[in-house]
């Protein structure tokens, strides 16, 4: 069985400091996988909480357009039977 290996600096700090050849892991291509798809998953989980809280703030802001729309026919319509 063919294993691929990817180096990983732990930071580019430790590259400047200590040389280009100074290395904190080596894991395989399917561990590098996997942490990748974990990492999409927590990006994708913050941009979707993101959505949801600008929706709502969306929704509450209608909620309060309406409201404002409701008393403004009200006040219309008290002006209209006090006119007539």
């Amino acid at each position: 069985m063919n294993r691929c290996f990817v180096l990983q600096a732990s930071n580019s700090n430790a590259i400047q400091d200590h040389g280009a050849n100074n290395f904190a892991t080596i894991r395989t291509t399917s561990i590098v996988t996997k942490q990748q798809k974990e990492h999409m998953q927590e990006e994708m989980h913050e941009q979707m909480t993101g959505y949801k809280r600008m929706r709502r703030e969306h929704q509450a802001a209608l909620v309060k357009v309406c409201a404002m729309n409701v008393i403004l026919e009200i006040c219309y319509l008290c002006v209209c039977v006090c006119v007539k």
